[in-house]
């Protein structure tokens, strides 16, 4: 009679998948703006709610110095919205909700443009994608500085400024100069699409100088498009427009 003795192998440990590994590298990656968030921006926004409902007062260096909160409620709200002392808050909210729904499908169109022609194969890329980005740098201080005097400089010429830089007369020959471009190339286009395309091209600087971020997000799924895809299509005879719209396009929407 023979006595079986079962020997138990020594467990293996398991290897962390390769998704699991791009996970943690992708937290690793994005952890210093999780910190900087949690202990910078997010304590300004909870203040800034907070503020929202209440009285904030100065209270004078003589008696100690600091501020005094005192909650009020929805007040500052509802005097936002029909007090007569704010009466100018609605139109200016409601224009600049305006013009963020025009100009979002603009900057999107420049950065995708932008980011197709940057992804090709060309002397000095690396220099053009740099100085796409570098308004992104600079708009901290200087181009903020130098697009106020543009636009403060604009104030004083004869007319009636709307904010963009130029006066009302201007703005309507640009626009009639424009309409009539369309016209002499005998394009089926309504005045509300003249008008945006008028809008686009007077607002080119504030789509450069916003465009930096978006066309290196393109960038990124650009280069994450399998070139072996490419590489099919182009033996298959397919065009590069119908490459950009079968290809590219759905891939990187």
């Amino acid at each position: 009679m023979t006595n079986d003795i079962k020997v138990k192998a020594p467990k293996k440990r398991k290897a962390a998948s390769l998704e699991k590994r791009k996970a943690r590298g992708g937290w690793l990656f994005v952890m210093p703006f999780v910190i900087g968030f949690v202990l910078i921006y997010l304590p300004i926004i909870i203040d800034s709610i907070k503020y929202s409902f209440g009285e904030v007062k100065t209270i004078p260096m003589s008696q100690g110095g600091g501020i005094s909160y005192t909650f009020v409620g929805w007040a500052n709200y509802r005097d936002i919205l029909t007090g007569t002392e704010y009466e100018a808050f609605l139109p200016t909210l409601l224009q600049g909700l305006q013009t963020i729904a025009l100009e979002i499908p603009m900057i999107l169109m420049f950065s995708l443009f932008m980011a197709v022609l940057l992804n090709q194969k060309m002397v000095g890329r690396a220099f053009f994608r740099a100085m796409l980005f570098l308004p992104v740098i600079l708009a901290t201080g200087i181009m903020e500085t130098v697009s106020a005097q543009d636009v403060n400089s604009a104030a004083g010429d004869a007319g009636i400024d709307d904010g963009s830089g130029q006066t009302a007369t201007e703005n309507m020959a640009y626009f009639t100069s424009v309409q009539s471009m369309f016209q002499l190339l005998d394009l089926p286009i309504g005045g509300g699409l003249i008008q945006y395309v008028a809008m686009a091209v007077e607002s080119i600087f504030n789509i450069v100088n916003r465009s930096g971020v978006q066309i290196l997000i393109f960038l990124a799924g650009l280069q994450s498009i399998s070139p072996a895809i490419y590489e099919s299509v182009q033996i298959d005879g397919a065009t590069s427009w119908e490459t950009f719209w079968k290809i590219t396009f759905p891939m990187i929407s």
